[in-house]
């Protein structure tokens, strides 16, 4: 029987590693967001803006965030993702039930609203639970705002999000309270009125804060499943708003969830999401995404060097890599081996600790392999498969018709087997 007791071998998926957009040079550098060199560390937005969502106008970004019971809505602005500031507020004051001015709205209030732009307004839309479904509008995302407008007073909605499709029609889709299942309803191109009651387009497990989107000619929702404190991004895609919608998640349980996704002109696109954190709150995460050839975005770190068409490979041995290296070429399963070094080394050093476990800058997959090797005997060989952009990238195929699950199986096999011939000869 074939042991490996000296042999660490990881298998880890990378998704918020640290990697970044240029950042503009900041005097005092903290242990997140801007790092003053061009990149910077998650999180972003180190403080309780739950639910976030992110658009681009031109050059500049704006986020809008979840008040619950608290008052306004804040309006931030960012011109990298990275930085931010407050410019605005939707509102004044919670004017849909007396029961705020009397503080007896706790929890209640604005839910994961949603901020979009279109015929050169802005529009904020946003559901309290238990009092309605809300718009507010302005030409300039700093105000001032308009008064309230009451779309629809309903009980149990959450989360809605409009759409304006290519032929002027709108539409507005939202989870219910217990998160799910999702509606869609036509709407007036205002914005201001229902015209229908809502078809189920979608029920999932724990479905909620759902974004809809058009690209290329197909329709996305991108969507958090799973729950605040464990839940993961889904996205779904459909030819028709109607579905039939296939399901692919982007993002495991775990992972920072239920935000916005912004595309830059020059082919880049970013991830905004919330991480549960107990006292600091849902504080602010931002994430590479690439969008494959077949249509579907791939969330994560690693896959912004390679793709899903390698993992990449770590190991202290030439030996061990060159195996891995060859299993790779006889399953299709490819590994690209990445470089390791002091240099890299010193990024997870730290003044207060034995070390960190993120490193300050890019390269947030290698950093994350150099924590292994300080905790793995110096002579022991060792290799790490960052598999983020193949395992969560790779399409249904004869061994994984599940999607995101079964890379790599064929290449540890063929590891193992090749091993065990070799020593048994």
């Amino acid at each position: 029987m074939l042991t490996l007791q000296r042999l660490a071998l990881g298998l880890l998926v990378a998704v918020a590693l640290g990697t970044g957009a240029p950042a503009r040079d900041e005097a005092r550098v903290l242990a997140w967001g801007d790092q003053g060199d061009g990149t910077y560390r998650n999180p972003v937005l180190k403080a309780d803006y739950s639910d976030p969502d992110v658009i681009r106008v031109g050059d500049d970004f704006y986020l809008v965030a979840s008040d619950f019971h608290y008052v306004g809505i804040q309006v931030l602005h960012s011109r990298d993702l990275v930085n931010w500031e407050v410019v605005g507020q939707v509102f004044p004051r919670l004017d849909m039930h007396p029961k705020y001015d009397e503080m007896n709205g706790y929890a209640q209030g604005t839910w994961a609203p949603t901020l979009r732009h279109h015929d050169g307004r802005f529009y904020v839309y946003v559901c309290a639970p238990y009092d309605g479904l809300f718009m507010w509008h302005a030409e300039d995302p700093r105000g001032p705002w308009s008064e309230t407008v009451t779309v629809k007073a309903v009980e149990r909605w959450e989360d809605p999000a409009p759409f304006w499709d290519d032929d002027g029609k709108a539409y507005l889709v939202h989870s219910v309270l217990g998160a799910g299942p999702l509606i869609l309803h036509r709407m007036s191109p205002d914005g201001r009125t229902l015209l229908d009651d809502g078809v189920e387009i979608y029920r999932g497990k724990v479905a909620e804060g759902p974004k809809l989107f058009k690209r290329g000619g197909d329709y996305y929702i991108s969507l958090p499943e799973g729950g605040v404190e464990r839940g993961g991004q889904t996205v779904l895609r459909a030819r028709s708003l109607y579905g039939p919608w296939e399901r692919r998640v982007v993002l495991p349980g775990g992972s920072p969830h239920q935000g916005g996704l912004v595309e830059l002109p020059n082919g880049e696109a970013w991830f905004v999401g919330f991480k549960s954190t107990g006292h600091l709150g849902r504080v602010c995460h931002l994430l590479p995404v690439r969008w494959g050839d077949d249509g579907w975005p791939v969330f994560g770190a690693i896959l912004v060097a390679l793709g899903n068409q390698h993992a990449g490979l770590f190991s202290n041995n030439d030996g061990l890599a060159n195996e891995l290296l060859n299993a790779g070429l006889a399953t299709g399963e490819l590994v690209w081996r990445m470089p390791l070094g002091r240099e890299y080394d010193k990024l997870i050093d730290s003044k207060f600790a034995d070390m960190k476990n993120v490193g300050a800058r890019n390269a947030g997959a290698i950093t994350g392999a150099q924590f292994i090797q300080r905790f793995v005997e110096k002579d022991t060989p060792w290799a790490h498969l960052d598999v983020a952009g193949t395992a969560m990238g790779s399409p249904s195929s004869e061994t994984n018709q599940s999607w995101g699950s079964g890379w790599g199986v064929r290449l540890l096999d063929e590891f193992v087997r090749a091993r065990f011939e070799r020593r048994r000869g």
